[in-house]
């Protein structure tokens, strides 16, 4: 199965979502490592290329494909977590080009979401994404400080 990546796209279709369930992850993979890779600082820190592999075939994270005909403007990749008084869609990560008419089809994953039990969505990523998201009704909630303590030592 051939997927095309492309900088952007001219077509007068709604960009439309895609679940990448894990029986096809095999044939799509190599399409969409390059979107990975492309923001790789985001999540190397936390995770290889085969970790996500995993963590998607195993049903962990999901896969979603945000598509412009056959062409693909966006990876997502997102997980469910189940608190004691609320189930959460995370995203974990969002690569892609032409984000601005991607994000046409985040009431696809909103509903999705929805239909799964989900009552809220969380998004992280950098800061320019608060203003893209603000419109579709998201709000800064918290600020994530973090400090590397590989180098620390004790006294």
């Amino acid at each position: 199965m051939d997927i095309q990546v492309q900088p952007g796209s001219s077509s007068d279709n709604p960009p439309r979502l895609f679940k990448v369930v894990p029986a096809v992850l095999e044939q799509l993979w190599d399409g969409v490592v390059p979107l990975f890779e492309k923001g790789k600082e985001y999540w190397e820190v936390f995770m290889s290329l085969e970790d996500i592999y995993r963590l998607i075939a195993t049903g962990h994270y999901d896969l979603w494909l945000i598509m412009d005909d056959s062409d693909v403007l966006i990876v997502l990749l997102t997980e469910l977590i189940q608190y004691p008084s609320v189930r959460v869609l995370r995203s974990l990560y969002v690569g892609g080009s032409d984000i601005d008419r991607a994000l046409e089809a985040l009431d696809q994953l909103e509903l999705w979401a929805r239909r799964s039990g989900v009552t809220r969505c969380e998004f992280s990523g950098r800061a320019g994404w608060e203003k893209k998201l603000r419109s579709r009704g998201y709000r800064r909630e918290s600020v994530l400080l973090t400090k590397n303590l590989t180098g620390l030592t004790e006294h």
